[in-house]
């Protein structure tokens, strides 16, 4: 019995009991993805507290295991855990500025991902992959780099939090919209 990734066996899932619990996920994800890209600096420091905390307790899980340690050579483990108790601290006390770099380190990836696939469509490496999408996908990577970029500090304090609602609000859709499971057994 040959199964497909995007298919299970009516013994794994059961869609007519599943089925509306997905559903009313769905449109609380959509409600949720409205809420949030609608008011976007508030889901932006939400979004950034809660990452705050999850370095908090990361760094903090980091320098127990750290000290457990039998090597006497610790020093990388409770450096790491350091690095995240600093960073986790400046993200829950300042988490606009935190925001706000986030989102510059954002615009510089997309800045240097789309220099290199453009790069790669001109020198003909693509890899299988037709370079006029090396192409496209480079420029507007560049495209959105510049708009955030020049946009910043202020694209900063919301451009996070729309993000996070745009997500939520596909995904809710995603839920909302499938017609149920194929069941697709050879």
């Amino acid at each position: 019995m040959a199964q497909s990734l995007f298919t299970t066996s009516s013994s794994e899932y059961n869609s007519e009991k599943e089925l509306p619990k997905l559903r009313w996920l769905g449109i609380f994800w959509i409600i949720l993805g409205v809420v949030a890209i609608t008011t976007a600096f508030v889901a932006t420091v939400a979004t950034m507290l809660i990452l705050g905390v999850l370095l908090l307790m990361a760094g903090v899980a980091q320098l127990a295991q750290a000290w457990s340690f039998s090597n006497p050579d610790r020093t990388w483990e409770f450096l790491t855990g350091l690095i995240y108790l600093l960073v986790g601290t400046l993200l829950v006390i300042d988490p606009v500025n935190g925001a706000i770099g986030l989102t510059f380190l954002i615009g510089i990836l997309l800045l240097l991902r789309g220099a290199v696939q453009l790069a790669m469509a001109v020198t003909g490496r693509s890899f299988g992959r037709p370079p006029i999408w090396l192409f496209i996908g480079g420029l507007l990577s560049l495209l959105l780099a510049i708009l955030i970029l020049v946009g910043l500090p202020g694209i900063g304090t919301w451009a996070i939090g729309a993000l996070v609602g745009i997500e939520l609000l596909l995904g809710g859709m995603v839920l909302l919209l499938t017609p149920g499971v194929i069941i697709n057994e050879m």
